[in-house]
Protein backbone atom coordinates (compact mmCIF):
# COMPACT_ATOMS: atom_id res chain seq x y z
CA UNK A 1 0.00 0.00 0.00
CA UNK A 2 2.57 2.89 1.16
CA UNK A 3 4.65 1.56 -2.10
CA UNK A 4 1.71 1.88 -4.30
CA UNK A 5 1.05 5.40 -2.84
CA UNK A 6 4.45 6.74 -3.20
CA UNK A 7 4.42 5.81 -6.41
CA UNK A 8 1.48 7.36 -7.80
CA UNK A 9 2.24 10.19 -5.41
CA UNK A 10 5.85 10.46 -7.50
CA UNK A 11 3.96 10.04 -11.08
CA UNK A 12 1.50 13.48 -9.90
CA UNK A 13 4.77 15.23 -8.75
CA UNK A 14 6.54 14.78 -12.31
CA UNK A 15 3.56 15.93 -13.51
CA UNK A 16 3.15 18.98 -11.78
CA UNK A 17 6.74 19.64 -11.92
CA UNK A 18 6.41 19.56 -15.66
CA UNK A 19 3.37 21.84 -15.69
CA UNK A 20 4.76 24.26 -13.54
CA UNK A 21 8.13 24.35 -16.11
CA UNK A 22 5.94 25.10 -18.72
CA UNK A 23 4.16 27.95 -17.23
CA UNK A 24 7.05 29.70 -15.98
CA UNK A 25 8.89 29.69 -19.30
CA UNK A 26 5.64 30.49 -20.90
CA UNK A 27 5.26 33.66 -18.90
CA UNK A 28 8.75 34.71 -19.46
CA UNK A 29 8.24 34.26 -23.24
CA UNK A 30 5.25 36.42 -22.61
CA UNK A 31 6.15 38.99 -20.71
CA UNK A 32 9.16 39.67 -22.86
CA UNK A 33 7.45 39.97 -26.09
CA UNK A 34 4.41 42.15 -24.78
CA UNK A 35 6.35 44.54 -23.02
CA UNK A 36 8.86 44.87 -25.22
CA UNK A 37 5.85 45.88 -27.58
CA UNK A 38 4.08 48.20 -25.73
CA UNK A 39 5.99 49.40 -23.08
CA UNK A 40 8.48 50.88 -25.43
CA UNK A 41 11.74 51.41 -23.06
CA UNK A 42 11.76 47.46 -23.19
CA UNK A 43 12.22 48.27 -26.92
CA UNK A 44 15.44 49.35 -25.71
CA UNK A 45 15.83 47.44 -22.70
CA UNK A 46 14.49 43.77 -23.79
CA UNK A 47 16.92 41.84 -21.46
CA UNK A 48 15.77 43.28 -18.50
CA UNK A 49 12.45 41.60 -18.15
CA UNK A 50 14.52 38.65 -18.80
CA UNK A 51 16.53 39.01 -16.05
CA UNK A 52 13.85 40.04 -13.79
CA UNK A 53 11.68 36.95 -15.02
CA UNK A 54 14.96 35.13 -13.65
CA UNK A 55 15.34 36.64 -10.34
CA UNK A 56 11.94 35.93 -9.69
CA UNK A 57 11.89 32.35 -10.78
CA UNK A 58 15.44 32.06 -8.48
CA UNK A 59 13.64 33.55 -5.40
CA UNK A 60 10.63 31.41 -5.67
CA UNK A 61 12.62 28.05 -5.95
CA UNK A 62 14.75 29.90 -2.45
CA UNK A 63 10.90 29.49 -1.29
CA UNK A 64 10.51 25.83 -1.94
CA UNK A 65 7.10 25.95 -1.95
CA UNK A 66 4.16 28.97 -2.56
CA UNK A 67 3.84 31.42 0.02
CA UNK A 68 -0.12 31.81 1.02
CA UNK A 69 -0.07 35.83 0.63
CA UNK A 70 2.28 36.00 -1.96
CA UNK A 71 -0.54 33.44 -4.23
CA UNK A 72 -2.83 35.93 -3.30
CA UNK A 73 -1.32 38.67 -4.42
CA UNK A 74 -0.23 37.29 -8.04
CA UNK A 75 -3.87 39.04 -9.46
CA UNK A 76 -2.70 42.05 -8.24
CA UNK A 77 0.88 41.66 -9.45
CA UNK A 78 -0.36 40.36 -13.15
CA UNK A 79 -2.99 43.51 -12.92
CA UNK A 80 -0.36 46.48 -12.66
CA UNK A 81 1.71 44.18 -15.27
CA UNK A 82 -0.46 43.36 -18.04
CA UNK A 83 -3.70 46.11 -18.48
CA UNK A 84 -0.76 49.49 -18.60
CA UNK A 85 0.64 47.28 -21.71
CA UNK A 86 -3.45 47.15 -22.93
CA UNK A 87 -3.71 51.10 -22.24
CA UNK A 88 0.29 51.87 -23.55
CA UNK A 89 -1.45 54.32 -25.48
CA UNK A 90 -4.09 55.97 -23.00
CA UNK A 91 -1.13 55.87 -20.52
CA UNK A 92 1.70 57.59 -22.79
CA UNK A 93 4.35 54.21 -22.55
CA UNK A 94 3.68 53.49 -26.36
CA UNK A 95 5.18 56.33 -28.06
CA UNK A 96 8.57 58.63 -27.71
CA UNK A 97 12.14 58.10 -26.95
CA UNK A 98 11.78 57.84 -23.13
CA UNK A 99 15.50 56.36 -22.87
CA UNK A 100 17.18 59.52 -22.35
CA UNK A 101 20.13 58.85 -24.95
CA UNK A 102 19.09 56.91 -27.47
CA UNK A 103 17.41 59.05 -30.06
CA UNK A 104 19.76 60.26 -32.84
CA UNK A 105 18.61 63.93 -32.50
CA UNK A 106 17.23 63.60 -28.70
CA UNK A 107 16.77 66.91 -27.03
CA UNK A 108 19.35 69.10 -25.74
CA UNK A 109 17.83 70.73 -22.65
CA UNK A 110 19.27 69.39 -19.93
CA UNK A 111 16.18 69.71 -17.86
CA UNK A 112 13.90 67.82 -20.57
CA UNK A 113 16.75 65.06 -19.96
CA UNK A 114 16.44 64.68 -16.62
CA UNK A 115 12.71 64.27 -16.82
CA UNK A 116 13.60 62.02 -19.62
CA UNK A 117 16.04 59.99 -17.27
CA UNK A 118 13.89 59.90 -14.47
CA UNK A 119 10.91 58.42 -16.54
CA UNK A 120 13.33 56.01 -18.06
CA UNK A 121 14.69 55.00 -14.47
CA UNK A 122 11.09 54.92 -12.76
CA UNK A 123 9.61 52.85 -15.44
CA UNK A 124 12.25 50.50 -15.95
CA UNK A 125 12.63 49.69 -12.48
CA UNK A 126 9.15 49.48 -11.32
CA UNK A 127 8.13 47.18 -13.79
CA UNK A 128 10.69 44.79 -12.89
CA UNK A 129 9.45 44.61 -9.23
CA UNK A 130 6.35 43.87 -10.50
CA UNK A 131 7.72 41.16 -12.78
CA UNK A 132 10.11 40.05 -10.37
CA UNK A 133 6.96 39.47 -7.48
CA UNK A 134 5.01 37.50 -10.73
CA UNK A 135 7.50 34.55 -11.59
CA UNK A 136 8.23 34.35 -7.07
CA UNK A 137 5.04 32.59 -7.34
CA UNK A 138 5.77 30.91 -10.28
CA UNK A 139 9.22 29.92 -9.44
CA UNK A 140 7.41 28.77 -5.68
CA UNK A 141 5.66 26.02 -7.29
CA UNK A 142 8.36 24.54 -9.67
CA UNK A 143 10.80 24.84 -6.25
CA UNK A 144 8.00 23.27 -4.71
CA UNK A 145 7.40 19.94 -6.83
CA UNK A 146 11.18 19.76 -7.24
CA UNK A 147 11.87 19.51 -3.81
CA UNK A 148 11.15 16.00 -3.16
CA UNK A 149 12.47 14.72 -6.81
CA UNK A 150 15.82 13.31 -7.09
CA UNK A 151 17.97 16.25 -8.48
CA UNK A 152 18.88 15.37 -11.85
CA UNK A 153 15.53 13.18 -12.34
CA UNK A 154 14.06 16.99 -11.41
CA UNK A 155 15.95 18.61 -13.77
CA UNK A 156 15.26 16.57 -16.55
CA UNK A 157 11.66 17.15 -16.10
CA UNK A 158 12.12 20.60 -15.57
CA UNK A 159 14.33 20.92 -19.08
CA UNK A 160 11.53 19.25 -20.71
CA UNK A 161 8.70 21.44 -19.51
CA UNK A 162 11.01 24.40 -20.69
CA UNK A 163 10.85 23.52 -24.03
CA UNK A 164 7.58 22.67 -24.74
CA UNK A 165 6.82 26.16 -23.02
CA UNK A 166 9.27 27.46 -26.17
CA UNK A 167 7.55 25.64 -28.22
CA UNK A 168 3.90 26.37 -27.43
CA UNK A 169 4.68 30.27 -26.77
CA UNK A 170 6.44 30.00 -30.12
CA UNK A 171 3.48 28.45 -32.03
CA UNK A 172 0.72 31.13 -31.14
CA UNK A 173 3.28 33.53 -32.94
CA UNK A 174 3.33 31.39 -36.05
CA UNK A 175 -0.58 31.58 -36.00
CA UNK A 176 -0.99 35.45 -35.36
CA UNK A 177 -2.60 35.14 -31.96
CA UNK A 178 -3.17 38.22 -29.91
CA UNK A 179 -1.97 38.49 -26.32
CA UNK A 180 -5.78 38.03 -24.98
CA UNK A 181 -4.74 34.85 -26.48
CA UNK A 182 -1.58 34.19 -24.95
CA UNK A 183 -2.86 35.41 -21.08
CA UNK A 184 -6.43 32.81 -22.12
CA UNK A 185 -4.31 29.89 -22.92
CA UNK A 186 -1.18 30.81 -20.00
CA UNK A 187 -4.18 30.88 -17.46
CA UNK A 188 -5.99 27.74 -18.29
CA UNK A 189 -2.07 25.96 -17.41
CA UNK A 190 -2.96 28.48 -14.75
CA UNK A 191 -5.70 26.09 -13.08
CA UNK A 192 -4.25 22.84 -11.97
CA UNK A 193 -1.67 25.02 -9.81
CA UNK A 194 -4.15 27.52 -8.70
CA UNK A 195 -6.98 25.55 -7.31
CA UNK A 196 -7.06 26.59 -4.32
CA UNK A 197 -7.50 30.16 -5.06
CA UNK A 198 -10.43 30.90 -7.44
CA UNK A 199 -11.05 34.44 -6.57
CA UNK A 200 -7.47 34.75 -8.08
CA UNK A 201 -8.40 32.46 -11.23
CA UNK A 202 -11.35 34.60 -11.81
CA UNK A 203 -9.73 38.54 -11.27
CA UNK A 204 -6.48 36.67 -13.85
CA UNK A 205 -9.34 35.65 -16.38
CA UNK A 206 -10.98 39.48 -15.44
CA UNK A 207 -7.54 40.87 -17.05
CA UNK A 208 -7.37 38.95 -20.38
CA UNK A 209 -11.21 40.01 -20.92
CA UNK A 210 -9.80 43.57 -20.47
CA UNK A 211 -6.68 42.86 -22.53
CA UNK A 212 -8.95 40.90 -25.42
CA UNK A 213 -10.90 44.49 -26.01
CA UNK A 214 -11.11 44.42 -29.65
CA UNK A 215 -8.41 46.69 -31.44
CA UNK A 216 -9.62 47.41 -34.80
CA UNK A 217 -7.55 47.12 -37.31
CA UNK A 218 -4.46 45.53 -35.34
CA UNK A 219 -2.82 42.09 -36.31
CA UNK A 220 -0.13 40.77 -34.44
CA UNK A 221 2.60 38.20 -36.26
CA UNK A 222 5.82 36.72 -34.92
CA UNK A 223 7.74 39.90 -34.79
CA UNK A 224 5.26 43.01 -34.73
CA UNK A 225 2.40 44.22 -33.44
CA UNK A 226 0.90 45.79 -36.87
CA UNK A 227 -1.76 48.58 -37.26
CA UNK A 228 -3.06 49.67 -40.22
CA UNK A 229 -5.11 53.04 -41.20
CA UNK A 230 -6.79 54.03 -44.76
CA UNK A 231 -5.38 57.29 -45.68
CA UNK A 232 -7.97 59.61 -47.36
CA UNK A 233 -9.52 59.07 -50.69
CA UNK A 234 -8.74 61.87 -53.67
CA UNK A 235 -11.97 62.47 -54.56
CA UNK A 236 -12.64 60.64 -57.62
CA UNK A 237 -10.76 57.88 -57.10
CA UNK A 238 -12.57 54.71 -56.91
CA UNK A 239 -10.30 52.67 -54.03
CA UNK A 240 -7.81 53.37 -51.83
CA UNK A 241 -4.82 55.41 -52.38
CA UNK A 242 -2.92 54.07 -49.55
CA UNK A 243 -2.61 52.62 -45.83
CA UNK A 244 -0.18 53.97 -43.08
CA UNK A 245 0.97 51.22 -41.67
CA UNK A 246 2.45 51.14 -37.94
CA UNK A 247 4.76 48.38 -36.63
CA UNK A 248 5.46 48.04 -32.25
CA UNK A 249 3.89 51.84 -32.26
CA UNK A 250 6.45 53.34 -34.60
CA UNK A 251 5.79 54.14 -37.97
CA UNK A 252 7.26 51.68 -40.37
CA UNK A 253 5.83 52.63 -44.34
CA UNK A 254 3.23 53.59 -46.21
CA UNK A 255 1.03 51.20 -48.82
CA UNK A 256 0.87 53.52 -51.75
CA UNK A 257 -0.83 53.70 -55.34
CA UNK A 258 2.25 55.26 -56.80
CA UNK A 259 0.83 54.09 -60.36
CA UNK A 260 0.82 56.41 -63.33
CA UNK A 261 -2.80 56.53 -63.66
CA UNK A 262 -3.45 57.32 -60.40
CA UNK A 263 -0.35 59.72 -60.43
CA UNK A 264 -1.42 61.48 -64.03
CA UNK A 265 -4.88 62.24 -61.66
CA UNK A 266 -3.78 63.44 -58.37
CA UNK A 267 -0.44 65.30 -58.98
CA UNK A 268 -0.99 66.80 -55.70
CA UNK A 269 -1.66 63.60 -53.75
CA UNK A 270 0.26 63.24 -50.51
CA UNK A 271 2.24 61.38 -49.60
CA UNK A 272 1.94 59.51 -52.79
CA UNK A 273 3.00 62.38 -54.87
CA UNK A 274 6.42 62.63 -52.55
CA UNK A 275 7.20 59.47 -52.15
CA UNK A 276 7.01 58.43 -56.02
CA UNK A 277 10.28 59.87 -57.06
CA UNK A 278 12.29 57.96 -54.38
CA UNK A 279 10.69 54.55 -55.62
CA UNK A 280 12.34 55.45 -59.37
CA UNK A 281 15.72 56.17 -58.00
CA UNK A 282 16.92 52.36 -58.40
CA UNK A 283 15.71 52.46 -62.03
CA UNK A 284 17.88 55.46 -63.35
CA UNK A 285 20.64 53.98 -61.44
CA UNK A 286 20.15 50.58 -63.15
CA UNK A 287 18.08 51.44 -66.63
CA UNK A 288 15.51 48.08 -67.14
CA UNK A 289 17.11 45.86 -65.12
CA UNK A 290 16.11 42.06 -65.74
CA UNK A 291 16.41 40.37 -62.60
CA UNK A 292 15.55 42.13 -59.35
CA UNK A 293 16.17 41.35 -55.86
CA UNK A 294 14.50 43.46 -53.16
CA UNK A 295 15.48 42.76 -49.74
CA UNK A 296 12.94 43.92 -47.02
CA UNK A 297 10.24 44.28 -49.29
CA UNK A 298 7.38 45.17 -46.76
CA UNK A 299 3.79 45.48 -48.40
CA UNK A 300 5.40 45.94 -51.76
CA UNK A 301 6.00 49.29 -52.57
CA UNK A 302 9.81 48.72 -54.36
CA UNK A 303 8.13 45.92 -55.50
CA UNK A 304 5.21 47.40 -57.58
CA UNK A 305 8.05 49.89 -58.82
CA UNK A 306 10.06 46.82 -59.99
CA UNK A 307 7.57 45.77 -62.29
CA UNK A 308 6.82 49.52 -63.50
CA UNK A 309 10.01 49.54 -64.67
CA UNK A 310 9.86 46.45 -66.74
CA UNK A 311 11.44 43.95 -64.81
CA UNK A 312 11.15 40.48 -66.14
CA UNK A 313 11.73 38.69 -62.73
CA UNK A 314 11.62 40.15 -59.03
CA UNK A 315 12.28 38.27 -55.91
CA UNK A 316 11.03 39.52 -52.93
CA UNK A 317 12.08 39.22 -49.05
CA UNK A 318 10.65 39.89 -46.47
CA UNK A 319 10.85 38.27 -42.97
CA UNK A 320 7.34 39.17 -41.26
CA UNK A 321 4.52 36.90 -43.21
CA UNK A 322 1.39 39.16 -42.07
CA UNK A 323 3.12 42.08 -43.88
CA UNK A 324 3.54 39.63 -46.83
CA UNK A 325 -0.20 39.01 -45.96
CA UNK A 326 -0.96 42.92 -45.88
CA UNK A 327 0.77 43.94 -48.75
CA UNK A 328 -1.28 40.46 -50.84
CA UNK A 329 -4.70 41.79 -49.45
CA UNK A 330 -4.52 45.88 -49.49
CA UNK A 331 -1.73 47.11 -52.13
CA UNK A 332 -3.11 49.25 -54.50
CA UNK A 333 -1.24 48.02 -57.22
CA UNK A 334 -1.20 44.19 -56.20
CA UNK A 335 2.19 43.40 -56.68
CA UNK A 336 2.40 40.27 -55.15
CA UNK A 337 -0.15 39.09 -57.29
CA UNK A 338 2.09 39.17 -60.47
CA UNK A 339 3.65 35.84 -61.94
CA UNK A 340 6.81 37.78 -62.32
CA UNK A 341 7.16 37.89 -58.58
CA UNK A 342 8.79 35.32 -56.37
CA UNK A 343 8.18 36.15 -52.24
CA UNK A 344 10.21 34.59 -49.89
CA UNK A 345 9.56 34.81 -46.05
CA UNK A 346 13.21 35.02 -44.75
CA UNK A 347 15.68 37.27 -43.02
CA UNK A 348 17.39 39.14 -45.59
CA UNK A 349 21.22 37.97 -44.64
CA UNK A 350 19.67 34.38 -44.44
CA UNK A 351 18.53 34.61 -47.59
CA UNK A 352 21.29 36.44 -49.20
CA UNK A 353 23.76 33.40 -47.45
CA UNK A 354 21.40 30.88 -49.65
CA UNK A 355 20.97 32.34 -52.82
CA UNK A 356 22.65 30.85 -56.08
CA UNK A 357 21.12 33.30 -58.41
CA UNK A 358 22.56 36.48 -59.79
CA UNK A 359 20.88 39.62 -60.28
CA UNK A 360 20.98 42.76 -62.42
CA UNK A 361 19.98 45.36 -59.50
CA UNK A 362 19.77 44.35 -55.52
CA UNK A 363 17.54 46.78 -53.47
CA UNK A 364 17.82 47.51 -49.89
CA UNK A 365 14.67 48.94 -49.37
CA UNK A 366 14.40 50.52 -45.88
CA UNK A 367 15.41 47.54 -44.25
CA UNK A 368 15.22 48.05 -40.48
CA UNK A 369 13.35 46.16 -37.98
CA UNK A 370 11.93 49.48 -36.53
CA UNK A 371 12.30 48.93 -32.82
CA UNK A 372 12.65 52.38 -33.15
CA UNK A 373 16.06 53.66 -35.01
CA UNK A 374 17.23 54.81 -31.23
CA UNK A 375 17.23 51.06 -30.08
CA UNK A 376 21.33 51.76 -29.84
CA UNK A 377 21.78 48.49 -27.72
CA UNK A 378 19.57 46.58 -29.34
CA UNK A 379 20.90 43.74 -31.22
CA UNK A 380 18.63 42.97 -33.92
CA UNK A 381 18.67 40.26 -36.91
CA UNK A 382 18.77 43.20 -39.82
CA UNK A 383 22.12 44.43 -37.80
CA UNK A 384 23.54 41.55 -39.70
CA UNK A 385 22.10 42.74 -43.04
CA UNK A 386 24.68 46.12 -42.83
CA UNK A 387 27.82 44.20 -41.76
CA UNK A 388 30.69 44.01 -44.20
CA UNK A 389 30.28 40.17 -44.30
CA UNK A 390 26.64 40.26 -45.34
CA UNK A 391 27.10 43.04 -48.24
CA UNK A 392 30.28 41.20 -49.81
CA UNK A 393 28.10 38.34 -50.14
CA UNK A 394 25.33 40.60 -51.25
CA UNK A 395 27.81 42.10 -53.76
CA UNK A 396 28.64 38.15 -55.18
CA UNK A 397 24.95 37.89 -55.75
CA UNK A 398 25.33 41.04 -58.83
CA UNK A 399 25.69 40.18 -62.43
CA UNK A 400 28.91 41.42 -64.02
CA UNK A 401 27.17 44.85 -65.27
CA UNK A 402 24.70 44.66 -61.66
CA UNK A 403 24.65 47.34 -59.29
CA UNK A 404 23.16 47.26 -55.49
CA UNK A 405 21.15 50.65 -53.97
CA UNK A 406 21.56 50.87 -50.01
CA UNK A 407 18.61 53.01 -48.86
CA UNK A 408 18.98 54.59 -45.02
CA UNK A 409 17.24 57.26 -43.20
CA UNK A 410 19.63 58.25 -41.09
CA UNK A 411 20.24 61.67 -42.49
CA UNK A 412 23.77 63.23 -41.45
CA UNK A 413 25.40 61.24 -38.45
CA UNK A 414 27.58 58.44 -37.40
CA UNK A 415 24.87 55.81 -38.38
CA UNK A 416 25.46 57.14 -41.69
CA UNK A 417 29.12 57.30 -41.68
CA UNK A 418 28.88 53.66 -40.90
CA UNK A 419 27.15 52.58 -43.59
CA UNK A 420 29.09 54.35 -45.98
CA UNK A 421 32.45 53.18 -44.68
CA UNK A 422 31.25 49.68 -43.81
CA UNK A 423 29.96 49.64 -48.62
CA UNK A 424 33.30 51.06 -48.78
CA UNK A 425 34.99 47.83 -47.00
CA UNK A 426 32.83 45.77 -48.86
CA UNK A 427 33.20 46.53 -52.40
CA UNK A 428 37.17 47.85 -52.10
CA UNK A 429 35.63 51.12 -53.76
CA UNK A 430 33.91 54.44 -52.36
CA UNK A 431 30.52 53.97 -53.16
CA UNK A 432 28.53 56.82 -55.30
CA UNK A 433 26.07 58.70 -52.25
CA UNK A 434 23.17 61.40 -52.35
CA UNK A 435 21.12 62.54 -49.63
CA UNK A 436 17.90 62.30 -49.85
CA UNK A 437 14.98 64.64 -49.55
CA UNK A 438 11.68 63.04 -50.17
CA UNK A 439 9.61 62.00 -47.80
CA UNK A 440 12.60 61.47 -45.39
CA UNK A 441 15.78 62.71 -44.71
CA UNK A 442 18.36 60.07 -45.51
CA UNK A 443 20.97 58.78 -47.48
CA UNK A 444 21.40 56.89 -50.94
CA UNK A 445 24.33 54.45 -51.16
CA UNK A 446 24.78 53.25 -55.28
CA UNK A 447 27.72 50.94 -55.79
CA UNK A 448 28.59 47.98 -58.63
CA UNK A 449 29.36 48.13 -62.15
CA UNK A 450 26.09 48.37 -63.62
CA UNK A 451 25.29 51.53 -62.66
CA UNK A 452 24.44 54.12 -65.51
CA UNK A 453 24.37 57.64 -64.47
CA UNK A 454 24.89 59.99 -61.74
CA UNK A 455 21.90 61.68 -59.77
CA UNK A 456 22.73 64.58 -60.78
CA UNK A 457 19.45 66.02 -59.24
CA UNK A 458 20.45 64.74 -55.71
CA UNK A 459 23.01 65.97 -53.19
CA UNK A 460 25.82 64.38 -53.72
CA UNK A 461 27.43 63.31 -50.02
CA UNK A 462 30.25 61.34 -51.35
CA UNK A 463 32.66 64.41 -50.75
CA UNK A 464 31.41 64.84 -47.83
CA UNK A 465 31.45 61.05 -46.78
CA UNK A 466 35.01 59.97 -47.49
CA UNK A 467 36.14 62.89 -45.85
CA UNK A 468 33.96 62.02 -42.47
CA UNK A 469 35.34 58.60 -42.35
CA UNK A 470 38.78 59.02 -43.76
CA UNK A 471 39.98 59.02 -39.94
CA UNK A 472 38.78 54.93 -40.40
CA UNK A 473 35.46 54.97 -38.08
CA UNK A 474 34.39 51.58 -36.67
CA UNK A 475 33.34 49.77 -39.13
CA UNK A 476 30.27 47.16 -38.66
CA UNK A 477 31.28 43.55 -38.66
CA UNK A 478 29.79 39.77 -37.92
CA UNK A 479 32.06 40.30 -35.08
CA UNK A 480 30.45 43.51 -34.03
CA UNK A 481 27.11 44.43 -35.99
CA UNK A 482 26.15 47.35 -33.34
CA UNK A 483 25.07 49.79 -36.13
CA UNK A 484 23.31 52.07 -33.66
CA UNK A 485 25.90 52.16 -31.55
CA UNK A 486 28.90 55.41 -31.50
CA UNK A 487 31.69 52.95 -30.20
CA UNK A 488 32.77 50.05 -28.20
CA UNK A 489 30.87 50.76 -25.02
CA UNK A 490 27.93 49.86 -23.18
CA UNK A 491 25.26 52.96 -23.24
CA UNK A 492 25.06 54.64 -19.52
CA UNK A 493 21.34 53.75 -19.16
CA UNK A 494 22.29 50.44 -19.35
CA UNK A 495 24.76 50.85 -16.48
CA UNK A 496 23.09 52.91 -14.64
CA UNK A 497 19.75 50.45 -14.60
CA UNK A 498 21.50 47.15 -14.16
CA UNK A 499 23.65 48.71 -11.34
CA UNK A 500 20.24 49.67 -10.10
CA UNK A 501 18.77 46.51 -10.56
CA UNK A 502 21.63 44.66 -9.74
CA UNK A 503 21.73 46.49 -5.95
CA UNK A 504 17.61 45.27 -5.50
CA UNK A 505 19.14 41.68 -6.44
CA UNK A 506 21.33 41.96 -3.67
CA UNK A 507 18.63 43.24 -1.31
CA UNK A 508 16.47 40.56 -1.58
Amino acid sequence: MNSTRSEFGGGTQHLRLFLASVIAIYFELLVIRYLSTEIRIFANLKNLPLIASFLGIGLGLLLERPHKRLTQSLSIVAAFLFLPCRFAQELHLSFGDISWEYSLGGPEHSALRMVLVMRFLVVALVYSVFICAFFVVLGSFVGQYLRDLNSLKGYGINLAGSLLGVILFSSLGWFHLSPAAWLFIGIILLVPLLGEYPVVLIVLISIAGFVAIPEPHTTWSPYNRIDLTELARPAGWPKASGYALVANHSWYQWILDLSPAFLQMHQDARPNAIAAPYYDIPYRVVAHPRSVLVLGAGTGNDVASALRHGAEHVDAVEIDPAIVQIGHRYHPEHPYDSPRVTIFVDDARGFVTKCQKKYDLIVFAFLDSTTLLSSFSSLRLDNYVYTVEGLRQAKSLLNDNGALVLSFATGRNFATDRLYATLHQAFGVPPEAYYTEYWVKGVLLVEGRGRSQLLIDLQSARADLLARTAANPLLATDNWPFLYLTDHSIPASIVVTMGLFALGAWVL
